[in-house]
């Protein structure tokens, strides 16, 4: 259907928005293939399943304005340089369909277990069908067999452990404070659902010969591991109210209510809401942005003991994203308490 293929025009913003695509030449071209493959992948699907399939890629492509989930296979061949010479365009492309299927199953999965009012039950198909298809591909590579299906179980793990421990009881409008928060310790469980989008470089690396216990593939996944999790604490610093009043633990909503009275047993989301954004902004956002920030760290040191990459900036592109938007966020917090300092000081004076 040249319909479908003719979709990829609306990866192009409006021109009203930005005068420029959001993709560069190259980048474009390796876009147009993956959406290429789509149609082909969908093409013995019937007429509907087909459209909403494609649709949901499109919005995925289109919302990633980093364009890390279509072309992270991509950007890790050019920091590979000439090792990555020897990985096919083919490769990259199938490699970047299964990025993409990957985080859109993962987006609709995700809508349903927060219970979120979004969701689509149209669309619960169409994520079992991009499931499926990464897991026949990434099954099928030479000896990454084993390390995708030991992932795989970890983000299933991992998926399981939150939606028990990571859910507050919501009553009318009070939150009821589990007796035992959900230990996120060094934060690799919030790794772990997102982790599949680490799958097309390592194996890439595996395709060179690196496995999981060469220092290459290591430190590759400490860089992704790292990057993410700091892109997590940030995203939950972002969702900090609308988490609250869901009842989710999130990594920051936990912080928070390590710092309420040690024997409070509830939080009251009407009455007590205006003090709990103010005890976010002044005390735990600094905590979460710290945080962040050691984790980009962490990612720089894992990305630059890679031996084999030529060109860091494609990757290090991601943990520069994340460690200035913890950055800034510190920055407004600062200013926001200055600001205030000095208004209750010249209010005094008066």
């Amino acid at each position: 259907n040249d319909s479908l293929l003719s979709m990829a025009l609306l990866l192009k913003l409006n021109q009203k928005e930005r005068k420029e695509s959001l993709f560069n030449k190259k980048e474009e071209r390796v876009i147009n293939k993956i959406l290429e493959l789509a149609k082909q992948r969908f093409s013995d699907l019937g007429e509907e399943m087909a459209d909403i399939a494609f649709n949901e890629i499109i919005k995925t492509i289109k919302r990633n304005k980093d364009k890390q989930m279509s072309l992270m296979p991509y950007y890790t061949k050019e920091a590979l340089g000439k090792k990555g010479l020897k990985i096919s365009d083919k490769t990259v492309v199938e490699m970047g369909l299964a990025n993409i299927f990957f985080w859109t199953a993962f987006i609709i999965y995700d809508d349903f277990w927060d219970e979120d009012e979004a969701q689509d039950p149209k669309i619960l198909p169409t994520a079992n069908l991009f499931a499926r298809h990464y897991v026949d591909y990434f099954s099928s590579l030479p000896k990454f067999n084993k390390f995708f299906h030991n992932l795989m179980d970890k983000l299933d793990a991992a998926n399981t452990w939150e939606t028990m421990h990571c859910r507050a009881r919501i009553e009318k409008s009070k939150l009821i404070i589990p007796k035992k928060l959900p230990q996120y310790d060094n934060y690799e469980l919030k790794f772990h659902p997102s982790s599949g989008h680490i799958l097309s470089s390592v194996a890439m690396f595996y395709s060179l010969g690196y496995d999981e216990n060469s220092k290459e593939v290591k430190n590759l996944i400490s860089y992704f591991k790292n990057y993410l999790i700091a892109m997590q604490i940030n995203d939950d610093v972002h969702d900090f109210e609308e988490d609250l009043k869901r009842g989710h633990l999130s990594t920051t909503i936990v912080m928070l209510l390590e710092d309420l009275e040690p024997n409070q047993m509830q939080i009251d989301l009407i009455n007590d809401l205006e003090k709990l954004k103010r005890m976010f902004w002044f005390k735990t956002v600094i905590k979460a942005s710290e945080k962040a920030i050691y984790h980009t760290e962490k990612a720089r040191e894992a990305l630059k003991n890679i031996g084999i990459i030529e060109n860091f900036a494609p990757l290090e592109h991601y943990i520069d994203i994340t460690e200035n938007v913890a950055k800034r966020t510190l920055e407004e917090q600062s200013k926001s308490v200055h600001f205030l300092n000095n208004f209750t000081f010249s209010s005094k004076n008066l």
